[in-house]
Order: structure tokens, then sequence, then C-alpha cells
């Protein structure tokens, strides 16, 4: 008798652990797929939020273009048009709008003129200098090395992975890679530079800005658009980027 309630306190004292072991691993699955759904419910959320974020984008793009092209035929030339601000789908949307025509065109641009340009903006005469002579070498096919520039044997003694494209510059944000170009010096390039010459004809940059009400995301959409002055077709899309960013404080309907 003794010997069988031994027996049976041992395989109970056995069964306890892997019980105990069991509701453990079931806690965790659990608690895991718990997790899981708040995640792809947020993603959902985040997906959905990025989609109308760029609808509500594209929308006020093209009205704040349908007003560039009333004030066309008003003869309403003004190089800076005032920021454009719509309400599309409950989404405040922001649209800055400029001529490329009052920018320098960075592929056929002078040193003397691009050093102005830095200079004017507050950029040392050093770095001015060395950013401009570096752009002359970034798009000339010569290997030959201005004064304060660089050519592919520099970007290589630096690790740079590509060398001087001796080609003109496509895209703005090929600015980062040129000797010389900090963060400071891109943002007063992109500003003020286009990849446009003057015989373009009327090509226009628009920023346009679609913000949540609450701090947290904002889609951003940046185009060139030429302005053909043709009754079916007022203006073609050159260039079109955009993304989802982010920002921390509430922006103002002011």
């Amino acid at each position: 008798m003794c010997s069988r309630y031994a027996h049976n306190r041992t395989q109970s004292g056995a069964v306890l652990p892997v019980v105990l072991w069991v509701v453990t691993i079931g806690l965790g699955l659990a608690a895991s797929f718990s997790a899981y759904t708040r995640t792809s419910t947020h993603v959902v959320i985040n997906n959905k939020a990025v989609h109308e974020l760029r609808h509500a984008g594209k929308a006020g793009m093209y009205l704040a273009l349908q007003q560039v092209l009333d004030m066309q035929q008003q003869a309403d030339r003004a190089t800076v048009q005032p920021p454009v601000i719509v309400e599309v789908d409950n989404y405040r949307v922001v649209v800055n709008v400029r001529y490329n025509h009052e920018m320098l065109p960075v592929n056929t641009a002078g040193v003397k003129e691009l050093e102005r340009l830095l200079l004017r903006h507050g950029i040392s005469d050093e770095r001015a200098s060395i950013v401009s002579d570096s752009i002359i070498d970034w798009r000339d096919r010569d290997r030959t090395v201005s004064m304060h520039g660089m050519e592919d044997a520099g970007y290589s003694e630096r690790g740079a992975f590509i060398g001087a494209r001796d080609a003109p510059i496509r895209d703005l944000e090929e600015i980062r890679m040129i000797n010389g170009v900090n963060d400071q010096v891109f943002s007063i390039l992109k500003n003020n530079v286009t990849l446009y010459p003057a015989t373009a004809g009327r090509v226009l940059s628009l920023v346009t800005d679609a913000y949540t009400k609450q701090p947290g995301m904002h889609y951003r959409i940046e185009a060139q658009v030429s302005l053909t002055n043709s009754g079916q077709r007022p203006y073609k899309i050159l260039k079109m980027a955009s993304g989802t960013r982010y920002y921390e404080s509430k922006v103002s309907d002011e």
C-alpha cells in the first residue's frame, strides 16, 4: 500500500513539470501571436495611410499645376509662386512651385557661376572652390583634374565605388556623390540648380507634401514639369519621384 502511494506521488511529481512546461509554451505562443497580430494590423493601417497620402499628394500637385496654367493665361509670370495649400480627403497638401529658368543649369554652368551661387548662400571660399571644380570634373569627359577638383583617382583613394561620371548629371541626388558636397551644400544646390538648360523652355519644379493631421507621417512628391503651351496637352511631366517621410511636430493650419 505504501509502495503504491509512493509510486503515485512519484508519477504526480514527474507530470507537474511537464504540465508547467506545456502551459509556459502555450503562453509564449499566445503572446507571440498577439504581437504578430498587432504588428500586422499596424502594417495594414500604415499602408492604407501611405496610399491615401499618395493620392492626396498627387491630387494637390495637379490642382497646383492648374493654378499655374490659369496664371499663365493671365500673363502672371512670377518666378516663385506662393505655396498652393489645399485640403484633399481631409489631408493638408502644400505645393511649392518654382520656375526653373531662374535656376542655374548645373550641366552647363561655369566654375564662377557655381562659386557665386554657393558663396551667396554662406559656403566658405575653400569649399565653394572645391565643389565647383569637382562638379566640372564630374561632368566633363577628360581626365584632367581641375585646381580644386577631383577625377577617378581621387575618388578611388577615398574608397568610393565609382569615379567621376564624365557625363552630364542625370539626377540631382547624384550631386551627393561629388567631392566636397556635404548636406548643407546639397540642400543649396538642390534648391537652386536645374538639370534643364535655358533652351528647354518653361520648366517648373514642384515639391508637394501631403500631411496627416497628427504628427507622424507625410508623403512628398518632387516633379519636373514642362509647360508646352499646347491646348490639348498644356504640360508634360518630365520627372517624378516620391516617398514617405516622417516629422515630429504638428503641421500648422495657418
